[in-house]
């Protein structure tokens, strides 16, 4: 199956769901099964073996965690007799087993499943009597590596990633960069860099402050091992929300790369990864957040510590940013007071709507030329920008603007003077 017909089966779980959960929510369910159902694959020629080396080690007193690496040869394992077919073969006790198969595995692996809070989900599931359906779904999709590789799954997942950006609008910038964005931002990171990557052996270490879903870190990784095979790139990163980190370090896992690096945490509070250099960094910050709630943590270091801290060359506005900085106030200059109101009652404004907005507002304007390509002309382009017979008035039934002349018109694309 190819990779986007695995990413639409996949999510054909929203089927079931529908109903019970909202749009914006079936991430919440089909992210987290398809890592446990992928990791399930993974980890299932061995787990005769690992669950023999657990006993051994055990009954000679001995941590069997690193063994257990070792014996499973990834970076996780799971010391549970079950897998999800077996837990079919009990629907009474779907819930009770599942949870027990997932405490089973290695903490970096439980984490991830917590940072999604899963178990709330589980809980959700069986009230709506659908948690053993979603498992045997689940359940009968073949993840196993060799019938998906590491690249493969980890398309199919940003596939699933994005589907839950895009359904999840109030949030998607805090869950996914689109990769094309990535990828420009990436080859400008690397370029300066080109010939001294493809040397054998390099090693370098890359560092995403504000790691959301992983993209960036991933997208590193796979450029440079389209450049050098034999270069290493270790991936550092942080990421405060949740349910991101949880895809972040779920995305690098299935993809065969190392989490060990990917904390939890706000950057500027709670710096994870202090002291620790790095040969590349980059970011795409969140817009539109003030850092008040933290400013006395981040005066402290920048007071106390001066250029040995972080922020040695000064401190911005707390406001900066945010949707109260000096830029956002003349923004909101051209909103009505409608939308005003609603901004201060904790609405938000797109930026469709400001540029309307300021559209609108200079659509009367003396002395401007406008020139749009467009494929058609749309009726409020003729309005805002249209030759109105009677300029003094606004567009109405009795004043609609004229058609506008033509410059050229090539095939699918016409260009049009707006006078």
């Amino acid at each position: 199956m190819s990779d986007p017909n695995l990413s639409s089966f996949i999510w054909s779980v929203a089927d079931l769901l529908r109903g019970d959960y909202k749009q914006s929510e079936y991430g919440k369910v089909i992210l987290p099964f398809t890592v446990l159902r992928r990791l399930d694959c993974v980890l299932e020629a061995t787990k005769e073996a690992v669950l023999a080396e657990k006993e051994i080690r055990e009954a000679a007193g001995l941590n069997p965690e690193p063994f257990l690496l070792r014996k499973s040869g990834q970076l996780f394992y799971n010391t549970s007799p079950l897998d999800l077919k077996k837990l079919m073969g009990d629907q009474d006790h779907i819930g009770e087993n599942l949870r027990a198969y997932m405490q089973a595995f290695s903490p970096a692996v439980r984490d991830i499943f917590e940072s999604f809070e899963f178990h709330t989900q589980i809980d959700k599931l069986a009230k709506s009597g659908l948690l053993y359906l979603v498992t045997e779904k689940f359940a009968n999709i073949d993840l196993h590596p060799d019938a998906v590789s590491n690249a493969q799954m980890g398309a199919v997942f940003e596939e699933l990633i994005r589907k839950f950006a895009e359904l999840s609008n109030e949030t998607a910038g805090e869950h996914f960069t689109p990769r094309e964005v990535i990828r420009l931002m990436v080859n400008l990171l690397f370029i300066e860099d080109d010939q001294a990557l493809t040397k054998p052996g390099v090693v370098r270490s890359i560092y995403d402050p504000t790691a959301g879903t992983g993209g960036m870190l991933s997208v590193a990784g796979e450029h440079l091992a389209s450049l050098n095979p034999n270069a290493r790139l270790v991936m550092y990163g942080q990421e405060l929300n949740p349910e991101s980190y949880a895809i972040c370090k779920a995305d690098m896992l299935i993809k065969g790369q190392g989490i060990a690096n990917i904390i939890f945490g706000n950057t500027l509070s709670a710096d994870g990864l202090l002291g620790k250099l790095f040969d590349y960094m980059l970011s795409n910050p969140p817009f539109g957040v003030e850092w008040k709630k933290i400013e006395a943590i981040i005066r402290k270091e920048f007071e106390q510590m001066g250029y040995n801290g972080r922020f040695g060359p000064g401190l911005p506005r707390v406001s900066d940013g945010s949707q109260t900085g000096e830029a956002a106030a003349k923004l909101k200059a051209v909103l009505s007071q409608e939308e005003l109101a609603e901004l201060n009652d904790g609405g938000e404004v797109s930026a469709e709507d400001i540029l309307a907005a300021q559209m609108a507002a200079r659509a009367s304007d003396a002395g401007i030329t406008y020139v749009a390509f467009t494929a058609t002309p749309k009726n409020k382009t003729l309005e805002l920008f249209g030759t109105r017979p009677d300029p003094a008035q606004p567009a109405g039934p009795g004043n609609l603007p004229a058609p506008f002349p033509r410059l050229f018109d090539a095939p699918g694309h016409r260009g049009e003077v707006h006078p």
